[in-house]
């Protein structure tokens, strides 16, 4: 496990637990493998949503009653409501 130069190469030294078991990277596991969970990967990456999902719909209902200013919440003073909208 030494390099060229016996000096530990820098992927084996970090990672190790503190117990010293060694953890399993990718580059360990055998070729099949490899290729079985990088492909699992990879399929699951296609899959991500980063769009907004409603969870609850009473955070939306409360949310949608708030008043806002220029798409963010805001408080509402009795000087607000007299005050002409641009």
């Amino acid at each position: 496990n030494l390099g060229a130069n016996n000096t530990p190469r820098p992927g084996i030294a970090g990672n190790m637990h503190a117990s010293g078991e060694r953890l399993v990277t990718i580059s360990d596991l055998k070729s099949e493998e490899r290729k079985q969970k990088l492909s699992r990967y990879r399929k699951k990456k296609i899959k991500r949503n980063f769009g907004r999902k409603i969870k609850y719909a009473c955070r939306k209902a409360l949310a949608d009653s708030q008043p806002r200013v220029r798409g963010r919440f805001a408080k509402m003073d009795d000087g607000d409501m007299l005050k002409p909208r641009k």
